[in-house]
């Protein structure tokens, strides 16, 4: 314990932010996570990120032209 409070503890419920950003933001975050030690746990943020930012964006389709 650093003896700073969390402004976000809500006596240990959650608080859920939604944040708007580009795929290109988001693309970047995820490689900034991507390249952190495996050991900071960073992974199931990368998987989570990308759960959610695949649900709201239509896959590319290649055309047959």
């Amino acid at each position: 314990d650093n003896g700073v409070k969390d402004p976000y503890d809500r006596g240990g419920h959650s608080v859920v932010i939604k944040l708007e950003l580009s795929v290109e933001e988001v693309n970047s975050v995820l490689q900034v996570l991507g390249e952190m030690p495996t050991k900071s746990g960073a992974w199931p943020l990368v998987v989570k990120i990308k759960e959610q930012a695949g649900s709201q964006v239509e896959p590319e389709v290649e055309s047959d032209d």
